[in-house]
């Protein structure tokens, strides 16, 4: 019997034809929860897509290593080997700084 309190992902998914559409809420990760989103998401819906858009909206500027490990999971199991780029959307600039630091904007499509 799932448990009432559990703290529910701060994400959703969506399929849209042949679109995956991952939305993160305004508290993704705000208490660790959601640190294997990632690994969730390419584990419930293997694909193949012929776009993946992550829509990062609501999350402003805070992001931290779980967020960044998991757009680079996402783009293993969903951008590479000579698919579409997985699309960001919607990225505010210090992720952008931050995928440039971290050498990973050129696996990305941003929107």
């Amino acid at each position: 019997m799932p448990n009432a309190f559990a703290p529910k992902p701060a994400y959703d998914v969506a399929l849209d034809g042949e679109m995956l559409v991952i939305n993160l809420h305004r508290d993704f990760d705000a208490n660790g929860r959601d640190h294997d989103w990632a690994q969730t998401i390419a584990g419930r819906y293997p694909g193949p897509y012929g776009r993946v858009t992550v829509d990062l909206t609501q999350l402003g500027s805070r992001v931290n290593s779980s967020f960044f490990s998991g757009i680079y999971r996402l783009h293993q199991a969903f951008g590479a080997n000579g698919r579409p780029p997985v699309v960001l959307l919607g990225a505010h600039e210090r992720v952008v700084q931050g995928l440039e630091i971290l050498a990973l904007r050129p696996l990305f499509a941003l929107g």
